[in-house]
This record gives C-alpha cells, structure tokens and sequence, in this order.
C-alpha cells in the first residue's frame, strides 16, 4: 500500500490550503532522492529507487546511473548535470540550506529532435517583431506549439477578482473551444498560485501514473518547490480528466512582480518535455513575460496621448474656475464620459457632491462611508457593491464604482459611478455546480462539466477595464499637479 499524499485528506473544501510542496509523490518518468549535503544519509526517495539503495551506496548509485562521482568538489547551488554518454541518465541538484534533492531522468543529450536551434532563435526574433497585444499573442501560441506540440495552447489572463479568461487559443479540430470562456478563481487554488510565480512552468506528463516517496525519517520536512517532477495534487487529477486532458503544461506570465495569468497546454495522451525543451521553455516564459510588459507599455504611451487630449479639454474648466468642485459638477465637463460613468460622487472635507443618475442622500452616505472605511491607496474599483460587497442601496442607478483617492493625506475622493447593466458571462461549465460528493472516493470531486454555461447577471456593471484604471490614475497625477499649482499660485497672491 502507498504512502498517502498528505498527512489529512484535501478535497475542493479545503484545496485552498492543500500543501502542493509538500505531496508524497512524484512523476512517473524520473526518480527522486532527497539526502544530506555529504550524500551520507537518504531522508526519503521515490519507491522505484529503493531497492538499489539498499544494496549500493547511494555514490555507487549515482555513479554507475548518472556517471557522477558525489564528492567535495561538488558546488553548494543548483545544477543540472547531462552525461555525454547517452547511456547514463541526467540529473537535477537542488540545493537547500541543509539537504539535496536530486531529480533523475532520461538524458536527452544526443536526441537532437527536441533542439533546433535554428526554430528556438526565430521564435524568439517574431515576439521582439509583434507590437500589439492581439499579434503577440497569436504568436506566442504558434511558437509554443511549433516546439513543444500540445493539442491546445491558451492564453488565460485573470482579472482583478483571480477568475481567469481564455483570451487566445490555438487547438487540434477535436478539442473543444474555451475561448472567451471564464473560469472561477477556485479553479486555481492560492498555493498553486505561489507555486506558478515561483517555478515560473508547471509540467504535468502523465496523471494517469505516478510514484511515491518513502520517508525514511518521518520528521525531515519535504518541500519540492522547483522540482519538476512534483507530484500532483488528486483533485488537479480529476479535473483534467474531467477536461478529457491526459498530460499539460502551464507557463507563468507575470506583469509588475504580480501573476497576470497563464499559457495552459492541453494534451489528450501522457506528454513528457525533455530537458533542453524545457530549458528554453524556462527562458522563453521570462522573455514571453517580459515583451508582454513592452507592448503593454507601448500600447499604455498611446492611450497616454489620448488621455491627455482628454485631459487638456477637461482640465480647462477647472483651471478656469475657482471653484475646483464645483467644475467637476458642471453640465459642461466631460468628468462621466471620461470613464464611461452614470453618475459621480465627490467626497471633499466631509461633504459629498453628486452630478448623474440619481441616488437618494441615504445612498450617497452608505457608499461615502463605506469608500472611508477601505483601504484605499490611489485608485480602487468595484463592479457589484451589492453582491460581493454586501451594501445595501436602494437606487437602480449603482453597481459598480471606481474610486480615486484625491490626496494621501485627506479621506476626498472622487467616485465614478456606472449603473448595473443585464450582462451574459460565459463560463466554462457551471461555476456553481463544482463541488459534489463522491461516494467511491470518500471525497468532495471537483465539476465534471466544461461546456458553455452562461449566466445571467443584472447587478453588476459593466467591468472597470484596466485601462479605465489606468486613465483614473493618469487623471489623478494630472488633477494633483493642478491643485499644486493653483495652491502655490493662491498662495502667494495672499502674501
């Protein structure tokens, strides 16, 4: 009988605290040795290693299977060591504070099938050549099926509330389409999530087999962060099944330090990537990420420009008036189609100012001083104040919000309002039909469905998209630097 996975049993109750780092078990194409900085003593080791370990030394072993010798001269970093001959397998050290783990595997050196050089360089040359988001994409998914071979390549981005959508897809005519659909935050639970920005790939060959880890000292912590050949969580498992997925793959795109979202790869049959595939994998993931944030960039100079022709118009009536809010309120300023707004609500020295859709004063304090009580550094925004944030207004006229904070040292803000709109969201499968109890398991089964199923929402309002983030914010720097200069100016009229 094999070892358990965990210490507890996790299910989709508890999966948002399953300990990933930690499973006792590994891949089925390689073998997994944790032992102490002198290679004198194993911890544990995968099930298939165990009967040559206890007949060789694990020197002898490492020797006559990876034609490595473990002596002082070995450096304390990690490493991948690849024989030439093809004969002796490769292995991955990695270093901890007081253990190795090493990770065996088929060496691939001599395989050149999987290095061409020529395909890695061009995909690199046709991303620096995309200048919008669409074409860059749509390259990133061409290259990484050129080269890896997945059924189904996404690109799947998050947004502010962690729900993903596929925004790009690349498939085989027999697997089904997720573009455009959504997915509920729970799908990828938070440790996954640490684990994703951490590794920055996430290789899965084959859920359909695995191997255990026998412990043999119960008390030495376990923690396969960065070892590639990590076992999988069984709820993971059974959700890929579910998607008639028997192998994946997911590379981690990050913007700003933060998660932005993911390239997930779908196989039908068990898929494993050879070293030197993942090797530029690795590298092509940092430089997927980093083009992302130039084209981001370049695509954010040219809103830019437009906001400050925007700006300049909107701007005008305020410079020109000494009454800086009441310029926001007249009938003249483009303040509400700048956002794309219903309504505004000024919050300045304890007084609240409203120009739009009507909301009685009872509805106009609950949303002041429900902004007051949060958190809020420069801009925040909100989609369904009812709903996910349990305020109670009785007007129609407000779903959502999007907050400025005016001054870092002062509770004034400036809140745009937009009215809740009957929206259809697409997901992919009934994201409230996920959990269900199985009874051969003994567990709680993630869904079983992934087929189109739309929701009707009548509550919320049409998403803050991040760039109405970014126009809020480029107002705000703008707005300050006014009320500077009309507090410097006023000032020295006084003197």
């Amino acid at each position: 009988m094999k070892t358990p996975r965990y210490n507890k049993t996790y299910d989709t109750h508890n999966c948002d605290k399953e300990p990933l780092k930690e499973i006792l078990r590994i891949q089925p194409y390689g073998s997994l040795i944790c032992c102490d900085l002198q290679f004198n003593d194993i911890f544990f080791m995968s099930e298939d290693v165990r009967a040559q370990l206890s007949e060789f030394s694990l020197a002898e072993y490492m020797s006559s299977t990876c034609n490595i010798e473990l002596n002082d001269s070995i450096s304390m970093k990690n490493f991948v060591h690849t024989p030439k001959l093809a004969q002796y397998k490769a292995c991955t050290f990695h270093f901890r504070d007081s253990y190795w783990l090493l990770e065996i595997e088929p060496n691939d050196r001599l395989d050149t099938s999987a290095w061409d050089n020529s395909a890695y360089q061009e995909s690199l040359l046709s991303l620096i050549a995309s200048t919008d988001t669409q074409s860059f994409f749509d390259e990133v998914l061409r290259r990484i099926r050129e080269i890896c071979g997945y059924d189904h390549i996404m690109i799947y981005k998050f947004d502010h509330a962690k729900a993903g959508q596929v925004i790009a897809e690349l498939k085989s005519d027999d697997r089904p389409s997720f573009l455009d659909l959504k997915f509920p935050a729970s799908d990828i639970p938070e440790p996954a999530r640490q684990l994703f920005l951490k590794e920055g790939i996430r290789i899965i060959s084959n859920i359909k087999d695995e191997k255990a880890l026998v412990k043999l000292k119960e008390d030495h912590p376990v923690d396969l962060t960065g070892v590639t050949m990590r076992g999988v969580s069984p709820v993971h498992i059974e959700y890929l099944s579910n998607m008639g997925v028997a192998a994946s793959m997911s590379v981690s795109l990050v913007k700003d330090g933060k998660l932005w979202g993911l390239i997930a790869c779908h196989h039908k049959s068990s898929k494993w990537l050879q070293l030197s595939q993942r090797k530029w994998l690795r590298f092509f993931a940092d430089f997927i990420s980093s083009n992302l944030d130039r084209i981001y960039k370049q695509e954010l100079k040219l809103q830019e420009l437009n906001n400050q022709l925007f700006q300049m118009d909107l701007m005008s009536n305020i410079s020109s008036s000494d009454d800086f809010i009441q310029s926001l309120l007249n009938e003249d300023s483009a303040i509400l189609s700048y956002l794309n707004a219903q309504s505004l609500l000024v919050v300045a020295e304890d007084r609240l100012y409203n120009r739009g859709a009507e909301l009685s004063d009872i509805d106009l304090n609950v949303i002041a001083s429900w902004v007051q009580q949060q958190d809020i550094n420069e801009v925040q925004q909100y989609e369904d104040l009812e709903s996910s944030q349990g305020l109670k207004i009785s007007s129609d006229t407000c779903g959502g919000i999007l907050v400025l904070k005016i001054s870092p040292f002062a509770q004034d803000y400036i809140i745009w309002i937009r009215s809740p709109q009957n929206q259809i969201i697409e997901w992919g499968g009934n994201p409230y039909d996920g959990k269900k109890y199985n009874n051969v398991k003994k567990r709680m089964s993630p869904r079983q469905s992934f087929e189109k199923w739309q929701e009707s929402v009548g509550t919320q309002s049409i998403p803050w998209s991040e760039q109405d983030i970014n126009k809020a914010v480029s107002f705000r720097s703008y707005l300050r630097n006014k009320l500077y200069s009309f507090y410097n100016k006023t000032s020295l009229l006084n003197k």
